[in-house]
């Protein structure tokens, strides 16, 4: 567990273990957060059953590496999208003839 305190001048100081004798001597402008090292892992997590187990969830609970990371970015044209913002997106002009389920 790691706890992070604010000082009356804005500095973060990071502290690994913490007492309650130093907690009674800090002042009563001081802000503690206490972070925990699990939260930020994001990766593994807890451990499920091998029946329930799907491919995405045994591929995301791998860190990723230099190897699985993409090295660039290439994206694609907005040339479509620029066209539905002239010309606005298609409408259905059809009849509406379903019925009207009142849910009161």
């Amino acid at each position: 567990m790691i706890v992070v305190a604010d000082d009356d001048d804005g500095n973060r100081n990071a502290i690994d273990e913490i007492s309650a004798e130093v907690l009674n001597q800090r002042s009563k402008s001081t802000c503690l957060w206490i972070i925990k090292q699990d939260w930020f892992q994001g990766y593994g997590g807890k451990n499920q059953h091998r029946m329930y187990r799907t491919s995405a969830a045994t591929y995301v609970a791998k860190k990723p590496s230099v190897h699985t990371m993409p090295a660039s970015f290439h994206c694609r044209s907005h040339k479509f999208l620029e066209h539905l913002g002239k010309c606005g997106m298609y409408r259905n002009h059809s009849l509406n003839t379903a019925l009207d389920n009142s849910k009161v």
